[in-house]
């Protein structure tokens, strides 16, 4: 999918299409009907049920001991990687960088950026299927979020990842009490610690803002 994406033009894309996703000799059919097969892939690939997202031998999903999910326990740093990625929508390039953070060998250790790097390298080369999964569940965790914690998003609109970037550095730098050298330190938190108490620091300054005094 992302070599198919980084076709430059609609002839290249079509006959890489063709040529290396359908195995079919590209030259048998003129360049509308590669068009049309091409469009209905992507429209098919769209609509396709990647199924139950599972664990890909040595990376696992976050969990809780009776084996459901547990995305809450996804760490800042990756949550912030996640939705930093620049995921082209239609190549997916960069997508692995949302499955180096959704899947881990260890859940319980601090995240770095060598190990960011080393999963993405290692799901670059994996089944789109991975990808569709990590997609999908980091798509989840923004919502469980929102449910969970509405104090916090309260009055936002669905927006742009940059701008939760932003907000998400703001709230850090919240956990850190304005102190840059416990950044690091802060990003190692767990989602559903971090959230909580950000949650009911915000609610207490709402409470007291309402009360006067402030």
């Amino acid at each position: 999918m992302q070599l198919l994406g980084t076709q430059k033009s609609e002839t290249e894309k079509t006959t890489y299409f063709f040529k290396e996703i359908c195995k079919v000799d590209p030259e048998l059919f003129d360049q509308d009907k590669r068009m049309i097969a091409l469009n209905r892939f992507y429209e098919e690939l769209s609509k396709d049920d990647a199924g139950e997202p599972k664990d890909v031998n040595q990376y696992k999903l976050p969990r809780f001991p009776d084996g459901n999910l547990d995305l809450l326990s996804i760490r800042i740093k990756s949550f912030v990687e996640m939705l930093s990625a620049e995921v082209d929508a239609e190549s997916f390039i960069n997508a692995e960088i949302i499955c180096a953070c959704m899947y881990r060998k260890d859940h319980e250790s601090e995240v770095t950026e060598n190990e960011i790097i080393e999963t993405a390298i290692y799901f670059r080369t994996q089944p789109f299927k991975y990808t569709v999964w990590a997609i999908k569940l980091m798509d989840d965790l923004v919502k469980l979020l929102r449910e969970m914690y509405p104090i916090l998003y309260s009055g936002k609109k669905e927006v742009e990842r940059e701008d939760e970037v932003r907000q998400l550095d703001d709230m850090i730098n919240g956990l850190a009490k304005d102190d840059v050298t416990k950044w690091g330190e802060c990003e190692q938190l767990k989602l559903s610690r971090a959230f909580r108490y950000l949650e009911r620091s915000k609610k207490d300054y709402l409470k007291k803002k309402n009360e006067g005094n402030m």
